[in-house]
């Protein structure tokens, strides 16, 4: 505050004299409002923090206040940073890899999802940020297989081919292509 806002040394000690009467800390004070000290200097800072001394505010609890919620937002990215950082491990192991669960659900990671496609034809996906899930039990899924193979064990284990929808789904689908093109379905033409 003395180089940056112009004020006096003999008005620093003066404000921690009174903040010190007044119960508070100086920093305290400083820390709360150091978003209106920037555009303050000399009298006007020394006049502004002299005011906000004489008010019963607990400066001492809105810094830790403060303080607490920097910390938690720098917690929560450094968290955050370290999801994306797996994801992008997850994805760059698993391109291309497709596994088939017990229930035979085949789970494939492609170049921007995780597709999952269930046993009665239905199918979803999700992005890789938002399939952390998915891809930690493909990577479990692939690495079990791997620690078969290489025990030999006769357990089952999961499928590592190429995930193939239902019948039903390529009907579906041809259906649909049929009546984008105007041309009628096998179902239309066996009942109409």
């Amino acid at each position: 505050m003395v180089t940056q806002n112009n004020l006096s040394l003999s008005g620093l000690f003066h404000l921690m004299k009174r903040a010190k009467l007044a119960g508070h800390r100086l920093s305290d004070v400083v820390q709360v409002v150091q978003y209106a000290l920037s555009k303050l200097s000399g009298r006007e800072l020394f006049a502004y923090l002299v005011a906000l001394l004489a008010k019963r505010t607990d400066f001492a609890y809105v810094a830790r206040q403060r303080t607490e919620e920097v910390l938690a937002a720098r917690e929560a990215a450094q968290n955050e940073a370290a999801r994306l950082s797996r994801v992008a491990e997850l994805v760059t192991a698993l391109r291309g890899v497709s596994v088939v669960r017990d229930d035979g659900t085949a789970l494939s990671v492609d170049e921007v999802s995780v597709l999952v496609i269930r046993r009665d034809g239905t199918s979803s996906s999700a992005t890789h940020q938002r399939a952390l899930d998915s891809l930690e039990e493909i990577a479990r899924l692939v690495g079990e297989a791997a620690e078969r193979d290489a025990t030999g064990s006769a357990e089952p284990q999961p499928q590592m081919s190429e995930p193939r929808p239902s019948p039903r789904v390529f009907s579906r689908a041809l259906d649909t292509a049929r009546a984008i093109l105007g041309m009628r379905t096998r179902r239309s033409t066996a009942t109409g």
